[in-house]
């Protein structure tokens, strides 16, 4: 209300005499980008029109274009979130530089030659005596993950996940695999076998306990050893059962009796189609699956195979259906999966928590809290019941004296320098005349010394 109070004036100014006094009246356009959302465009200062030394309307039209953004992004976030668990997966393309990705790929396949004698050019070494395609699954190799641009695609990757879930909410804590298949002898394409899910299925959980996520290291071709997807079979589990167990056996049992082409799909790894008018019957019912998809449940259920180039990033949802495929190209394929776990946030009144901090911090600007607004949703939830849990009775203070604030700090383990914790004080005092110290200055100070912290150990490893 204040700032369209302060905005009226200004404009009628600009509309009403800007012809009197030869001045141009504000152009403000407003522009449809491809992304979701609107973003407000200010070419004009605001002190060409206005007389007075007044910043006024062009601090409200910042503003309005920062409301603006914030709304566009949390659409966007919503909408890539959606499209993730209803899919099934979300790609980035060119996310990373390619040659970065190119850089990661030398550092692979110098690792591989060493300790596998597998060469990348050389397909006489792509060769398994026992099997008749190779695969090479590990741990990235210490030259890789010590290398500056797999710490710049980690970030990368850790960027992306915060535009779709929001800050923190996932990340990557270890459990990273390389995933390497090279051509098979004969070059002949099979359908893919031995669909499975990875995690439980539970419709009231909105999210997985983790995700991939697949960084491209090389061209990945159609029918080049990728993963492929059932897109929708989340969905389609939702309307199935409330729990669908680790595996997905339910759900392709209950897809099985409704259609004989997801029977087709499924047949396990011993089933022969390799021959006759079952090989011809299983290419319809792939074409089929890729091109048109087969409703089940007012759900369009495809194949995806998760293709791409060097430099994309894949995030796919371990819930859905999936299943690994062999290699009929002339190229290994080189991918490295990250696994991103879900962060917990405290089990016990999370929402509460925001609540709290969004009541608390209301009256703070956001220019005081920039080191907050970094800190994960985690931290957060966890500081601000700190504060508000403190020896409380029956009202949240919104300040609390330096004594309080020094054991909450304690709890929460956050150590903050003396020269700190003395800035944390400023002039304000409790009735009593005791140093009080506000929660929007707590908060910050707490974000700053976790923050600072993070750095010094990324500066040590």
């Amino acid at each position: 209300l204040t700032n369209k109070l302060v905005e009226l004036p200004f404009l009628m100014h600009s509309v009403l005499w800007s012809p009197f006094l030869k001045r141009q009246p504000l152009p403000v356009q407003v522009a449809r980008p491809a992304a979701l959302g609107h973003q407000l465009r200010c070419s004009c200062p605001a002190r060409r029109l206005w007389p007075f030394p007044c910043g006024f309307a062009g601090a409200s039209y910042a503003l309005s274009k920062r409301r603006l953004a914030c709304r566009s992004t949390s659409t966007k976030q919503a909408s890539l979130e959606a499209a993730l668990f209803e899919q099934g997966f979300v790609t980035f393309r060119a996310a990373s530089p390619r040659c970065d990705a190119g850089i990661l790929l030398r550092l692979l396949w110098e690792d591989y030659t060493h300790r596998h004698g597998v060469i990348y050019d050389d397909p006489s070494s792509w060769q398994n005596k026992g099997t008749k395609e190779l695969r090479l699954y590990g741990k990235p190799p210490p030259i890789m993950r010590t290398a500056p641009q797999y710490e710049q695609l980690l970030a990368k990757l850790h960027q992306l996940a915060d535009s779709i879930f929001g800050v923190g909410v996932y990340r990557s804590i270890g459990k990273t695999t390389l995933f390497v298949n090279c051509p098979m002898r004969e070059g002949e394409w099979r359908m893919p076998s031995g669909w499975h899910t990875d995690v439980d299925f539970i419709t009231t959980q909105s999210r997985p306990s983790f995700l991939y996520a697949f960084a491209l290291l090389d061209l990945l071709e159609t029918r080049g050893g990728s993963t492929f997807v059932l897109s929708g079979s989340t969905k389609r589990a939702r309307a199935l059962a409330d729990k669908i167990p680790q595996g997905g056996f339910a759900l392709m049992k209950s897809l099985a009796s409704e259609d004989r082409r997801f029977k087709m799909l499924f047949a396990p790894p011993g089933t022969d189609v390799s021959s006759g008018c079952a090989q011809v019957e299983n290419d319809a019912c792939e074409a089929e699956f890729r091109e048109q998809g087969v409703i089940s449940g007012d759900v369009d259920l495809k194949l995806v195979e998760l293709t791409g180039s060097p430099g994309d990033i894949i995030f796919w949802d371990p819930r859905s259906l999936h299943s690994a495929s062999s290699n009929s190209r002339s190229r290994p394929r080189s991918v490295i999966r990250f696994r991103l776990e879900l962060q917990e946030l405290p089990p016990e009144g999370s929402k509460a928590a925001r609540e709290w901090e969004h009541m608390l911090l209301q009256s703070a600007h956001r220019c005081h809290l920039q080191h907050w607004s970094q800190l994960d949703e985690c931290w957060r939830s966890r500081i601000t019941e700190a504060w508000c849990n403190f020896a409380t009775q029956g009202t949240i203070p919104c300040a609390r004296p330096a004594k309080e604030v020094g054991q909450i700090l304690g709890q929460l383990q956050i150590k903050i320098d003396k020269a700190l914790f003395r800035s944390m004080l400023g002039e304000r005092v409790d009735s009593e005349g005791v140093p009080a110290v506000q929660f929007s200055v707590f908060a910050e100070s707490a974000a700053l010394a976790l923050l600072g912290k993070t750095q010094k150990q990324k500066k040590k490893k």
